[in-house]
Formats: structure tokens, C-alpha cells, sequence
């Protein structure tokens, strides 16, 4: 068991670190309702592990799930503020369904590259 907390902990590291290497503007969260801005952190949180998700189902071409997710990803991300990252899920996501895959795998790269953009990317939510 520590040996899998030692490697999160490692992964955590290197996800800040490449955040900070990740050319582009920071994705800032333009949501306005007090209520939705209390429950931003938690979504910022969890594309964490929806990054680390979608790069799995990307290299194991579960292509299916990786559209269903990125559906998820564009009504997430709208509901909370981020109409950028909701775009390039929606492309991505169509990019998909239209089974173009070098065209998809550009859209996937540039939404993996967007969410680590994202304010707050990497950080656990208290």
C-alpha cells in the first residue's frame, strides 16, 4: 500500500511539475453564481484523474469510453464555468464519433494539454 501512495505522490509531483511547463494562458474558471464557484475546486480536482483517465482509454483505444467521457467532460465543464475547455471537448468528442482518428488524436492531445492549463490543476481539493 505504500508503495501505490509513494507512486501517487510521485505522479501528483510530476503533474504540477508539468504544469508548469505547459505553455499557454491559464483556463480560468468565468462561472459567476456563488453556489457553482463553491464546487469548482472539486471539478477542477477531479480532472486530475479524468486526465490520467483519458490518456488510458486514448492507448488502449477504448475509443467508445473515451467519447462518453469527453461528453461528460463538455456538460461538466460548461455547468461550471470553463467554455474553452468545454469546446475542445465537444471537438474532441466529435472528432470521435466521425471516427477520424489522427484528427481525434490531435483534438485528444490539445484537450489533455488544455485541462493541465486549468487553474488549479493538480491540486487535491480539502
Amino acid at each position: 500500500m505504500l508503495e501505490i501512495e509513494e507512486r501517487m505522490q510521485t505522479h501528483t509531483t510530476h503533474m504540477i511539475q508539468e504544469k508548469r511547463q505547459c505553455p499557454g494562458e491559464t483556463v480560468r474558471c468565468q462561472a459567476e453564481d456563488p453556489d457553482v464557484l463553491t464546487l469548482v475546486p472539486g471539478f477542477v480536482a477531479a480532472l486530475t484523474g479524468l486526465y490520467d483517465e483519458m490518456q488510458r482509454l486514448w492507448r488502449e483505444r477504448r475509443l467508445e469510453d473515451l467519447r462518453r467521457m469527453l461528453r461528460g467532460i463538455t456538460g461538466a465543464s460548461g455547468l461550471f464555468g470553463f467554455p474553452e475547455l468545454k469546446d475542445q471537448a465537444m471537438r474532441a468528442e466529435e472528432r470521435l464519433l466521425q471516427q477520424n482518428l489522427e484528427e481525434a488524436r490531435v483534438e485528444v492531445e490539445a484537450m489533455a494539454h488544455m485541462m493541465r492549463r486549468v487553474e488549479g490543476f493538480g491540486r487535491e481539493w480539502r
